[in-house]
């Protein structure tokens, strides 16, 4: 099974197409805890790839690949920005960083899915998560 689609760079369009999205996978899994997780990283990870890759440019899209192989979810969400290096993003949890208002978006992602990996210069972050015991 999969779902391939693109999103114009606009952070207002970001919840309608997220909401678009888990209404075709939500029949993958039942489990509440796992479709909130697999919701909170595809939202986080779009509108990183909207403000942070594209730039909030409207001319660029972010394209979405979706797939379901037994009891594993992929989600590919690429953009066209001129990428960055996920290493140095600073620790959302240190003390000099509990205060900031930004860069919690890939550590939210980290902690919602059971792994995350970046490619293509950062520009695709691939996100997976298991499926707990289900079949559909």
């Amino acid at each position: 099974m999969r779902i391939s689609e693109s999103m114009p760079s606009r952070v207002e369009r970001v919840d309608e197409f997220v909401s678009s999205l888990l209404t075709r996978i939500s029949p993958w899994s039942s489990d509440k805890k796992t479709i909130f997780n697999i919701q909170l990283a595809l939202h986080e990870a779009l509108v990183n790839a909207v403000k942070h890759g594209n730039q909030m440019n409207d001319g660029l899209s972010v394209l979405v690949d979706i797939s379901k192989e037994n009891n594993q979810l992929t989600m590919q969400v690429t953009d066209q920005g001129e990428g960055f290096d996920h290493t140095l993003i600073p620790d959302p949890i240190t003390p000099e960083n509990l205060e900031k208002l930004n860069g919690r978006g890939i550590f939210l992602i980290q902690n919602a899915m059971d792994k995350v990996e970046f490619s293509d210069q950062g520009r695709t972050i691939k996100m997976i998560k298991f499926l707990k015991g289900e079949s559909k």
